[in-house]
Parts: C-alpha cells; structure tokens; sequence
C-alpha cells in the first residue's frame, strides 16, 4: 500500500513538472542568416577607427595665441637704413616657444618672416636714416599662418644726441623710437648700433643673429 502512494506522489510531481514546462513561452527559431537582438546594440569602443578623425589628446593643447603675447626672434637676415627698402622681407627664427593656458604651443626654432615696412637712408648727421619692421607670417609643421604684430621703430641720432653718446672710437648709438605717430603699437626694444661714418651718414641697423621682440596686435589661430 505504502508502495502505491510513493509512486503516485512521484507520478503527481513529475504531471506538474510538464504541465509548468508546457506553459512557458516558446521563442519561434531565428531564420537562418538572421542576427540576435543583441546583435544591434554595438559596444563604445568596437568601431573601426578614422585615420580623419581627431585625437583626443589634441584637444588639450590651445589652437590659439591671444592678442599681446611677445614674439621674440632671432634675425637670419640683416637689416640696415642704408641697404634695406621698404617692402624688403627679412627671415628669422622665434628665439622663445609660444604658450597659451600654461601650454606650449609653438616651439622655439619656427621659421619666422618679417617685412620692411619702412626705410630710409641717411642723408647727413641733420637726416639720420631709419627703419620700421613688422613680422607677418610663421611656419609650424610645414604650414605658414599669418602674423599681425606691432612693428619696430629705430632711428639714427641726431648731431646733438651724438655729440653726447660719442665714444672713444667716435661712434653713437641710434634711438630707439618706441611709437610712430598715428600708430601707437611699435614695440620699444632698446638701442640699436648706429655709427657715423667718414661720409658723415647716421644709419641703423639689426646684424643676423641680433633678437628682437614683437607683440601679437591680433590673436595667432591655429586652426586647421
């Protein structure tokens, strides 16, 4: 008797188990070719990658040069009153990297272009010569951008003013007029070599390698 029960529970439990199996929901079979839903839903970082895209990390690193920064060169060519004409370019390097947000952004040894943008020879000791210089563009990474600088002022002395500076070798050295009138943005750099000589001429001028400082009149973009 006892036999009879313990297989007739076992026969109840084993009705309930196909009963419940029977009553969960069938997923129909995927046609053949067709994707998991899951398919659909790529992960971030599976894409393929753009060569044209932008890097990350070059978001970090100012694409402009904010109005006023200095812009100290190194002259590659010389520049004189007596040999250079207006409208006359100059080559230099700049002398000091570029930052911006505590970056560096252009590093010291880019080529630099400047121009002559006025000039004048002596005439005598009463009509010492003198010389305007601007820089207008600069190359980074094989690309040349356009500059917008204040420009440089220097100008022979005049007899009196040698008079007082001369030396013992009978040489003065030239002022350095910091703002030309109607302009206001030349940058004041010092003195600058001047000599007077046996032709009683005052001109002036910068040799290769002397430094000189301009500043940005407008900001330096770097956009590509």
């Amino acid at each position: 008797m006892a036999k009879l029960k313990g297989t007739s529970v076992f026969g109840s439990a084993l009705l309930l188990c196909v009963a419940l199996l029977s009553a969960c929901p069938r997923q129909p079979p995927l046609p053949a070719g067709a994707e998991s839903p899951a398919a659909d839903h790529s992960l971030p970082f599976d894409g393929a990658s753009q060569k044209s895209g932008i890097s990350p990390t070059r978001k970090l690193v100012p694409t402009s040069i904010p109005n006023g920064t200095a812009i100290t060169v190194r002259l590659q060519t010389a520049v004189s009153s007596a040999s250079s004409a207006s409208g006359d370019f100059f080559d230099a390097v700049l002398d000091e990297s570029l930052a911006a947000d505590g970056k560096t952004v252009v590093r010291r040894g880019a080529v630099v272009r400047g121009k002559v943008v006025g000039a004048k020879a002596s005439g005598n000791l009463q009509d010492p010569g003198y010389l305007r210089l601007r820089l207008t563009r600069i190359s980074i990474n094989g690309k040349s951008y356009p500059l917008q600088t204040s420009s440089i002022f220097v100008k022979g002395g005049s007899h009196q003013e040698r008079t007082l500076a001369t030396t013992g070798r009978g040489k003065t050295r030239g002022a350095v007029i910091g703002s030309a009138a109607g302009e206001g943005k030349s940058a004041l750099v010092g003195t600058a070599a001047g000599a007077a000589g046996a032709s009683g001429k005052e001109d002036v001028g910068f040799a290769v390698e002397h430094r000189l400082t301009f500043r940005l009149n407008e900001p330096l973009s770097l956009e590509e």
